[in-house]
């Protein structure tokens, strides 16, 4: 039985996609980083602490990511888990984008700020004091929240799969197929 949901932010509240698409010119794949590595002829982690990471910090892009087309629906969702008793929280990765020093991830506390103003922008006060925010420093790591009894619901395949190999459940959420999703979680979810 349920009794956790995890939302992943970027890509499921926030239209990262877009952002993604607009700032490099390329329609957006799993594949972005081959890209890059073929334009630059860098190693992916050069390219996302040299290039991205700058961005991400001297543009705040994190705190100004436009709010997805679903966001509403999405929100909703949010909302009825909490009313329903769910203890419910955002499960958000850093994407390997802070650079660990000795000191520790540089970057990585502007960068969860950026997320924290994001969600204090979007979402009402009286949802935010009912859940949680749990940052990882990779996408690898928000299998470590997996337990039986939680689900992720993310927008990328790779950290459905490592959070239900780690023992959890997950679902896939995609915006080309909104509609469904939402049926789906709703029955898997609110099933009476």
């Amino acid at each position: 039985m349920l009794k956790r949901v995890y939302f992943d932010i970027d890509g499921v509240f926030t239209n990262l996609t877009s952002f993604i698409e607009k700032y490099y010119g390329v329609t957006f794949k799993d594949g972005l980083v081959d890209f890059l590595v073929s334009e630059t002829n860098m190693e992916p982690s050069d390219i996302f602490h040299k290039m991205l990471l700058k961005e991400l910090k001297e543009n705040k892009i994190f705190e100004t990511l436009p709010r997805h087309h679903y966001f509403d629906e999405m929100l909703e969702l949010m909302k009825d888990c909490v009313h329903e008793g769910y203890k419910v929280g955002f499960l958000t990765s850093l994407g390997e984008l802070s650079i660990v020093t000795e000191n520790g991830h540089d970057g990585g506390e502007e960068l969860v700020n950026q997320k924290l103003k994001w969600l204090k922008a979007n979402f009402p006060q009286s949802l935010l004091d009912k859940v949680t925010l749990n940052v990882s420093f990779s996408c690898k790591e928000k299998a470590n929240f997996a337990r039986p009894d939680t689900l992720l619901i993310d927008d990328r395949s790779v950290n459905c799969d490592d959070f239900e190999r780690a023992g959890g459940h997950a679902f896939h959420y995609g915006h080309d197929r909104h509609s469904k999703c939402i049926l789906a979680l709703r029955t898997l979810l609110f099933h009476d």
